[in-house]
């Protein structure tokens, strides 16, 4: 089903959505709980589904709510908000990521650009971590296995979780100007090495990354680091 579905979500005003970035923290199991429950997405139902979900995965002890507000609900299987949550970037009428129109820069274009904001403040960067579902669970990464977990959210396998680098990341997608980068993109940084670290495109100016002092962080790319060793290197997967 991925990449392929069309569900229609009314939250307001019904927007049509064609493919399935926005239920991808839940995996394909939830279009069939939608379709058993009605055949439209509710809120309530993604916290039903999480909560319901969370009971029959809780003992292996690799989740936790990644929204304090869903505690409460047990609803502790991937992010029962996440729908409403990146509604607010989409107009309806607008056709998203197929049927003549793009998500942004990117396959997934903003997507995977937001994706990555619930680890912001709760994540750690550690040299060869986030390539196993334990540190993945704890918030461990590095700025490769960050772009790696955020493009498996929409739907995108870009490298093997255990494999994953810079150097596999930098030989996919195809290389575009940086006048021309947009949510979604990929973005390299010349730092220890030639595209030693890698993040996300948010718009112009911003990007997210797992930063080594920081964890997962939105950073401004005309500070003077990130202007020094920006050489303009962007790709487009």
């Amino acid at each position: 089903m991925r990449g392929n579905s069309h569900v229609r979500c009314e939250v307001g005003e019904k927007v049509k959505i064609t493919s399935n970035p926005y239920l991808s923290l839940f995996g394909t199991g939830f279009f069939d709980f939608i379709a058993k429950n009605g055949g439209k997405y509710t809120k309530e139902l993604a916290i039903q589904f999480s909560a319901e979900t969370y009971q029959k995965v809780k003992h292996t002890g690799m989740y936790r709510c990644v929204r304090p507000e869903m505690i409460p609900y047990g609803a502790c299987y991937g992010d029962a908000l996440y729908v409403d949550a990146v509604l607010k970037y989409f107009i309806p009428g607008v056709p998203v990521n197929g049927g003549g129109g793009s998500a942004g820069g990117g396959s997934s274009g903003s997507q995977v650009a937001d994706v990555g904001r619930q680890w912001i403040g709760r994540s750690t960067y550690v040299f060869g971590g986030g390539r196993n579902t334990n540190d993945i669970a704890r918030g461990i990464f590095d700025c490769s296995s960050f772009v790696r977990w955020a493009f498996e959210q929409v739907g995108m396998n870009v490298s093997p979780m255990g494999a994953v680098s810079t150097e596999t990341l930098n030989k996919i997608g195809t290389q575009i100007s940086p006048m021309e980068m947009k949510a979604g993109d990929v973005i390299f940084f010349d730092t220890y090495k030639h595209d030693g670290h890698v993040g996300i495109v948010i718009d112009q100016n911003t990007f997210i990354g797992c930063q080594t002092n920081k964890g997962v962080s939105i950073e401004n790319l005309s500070t003077p680091y990130w202007t020094k060793v920006f050489k303009g290197h962007v790709r487009r997967y």
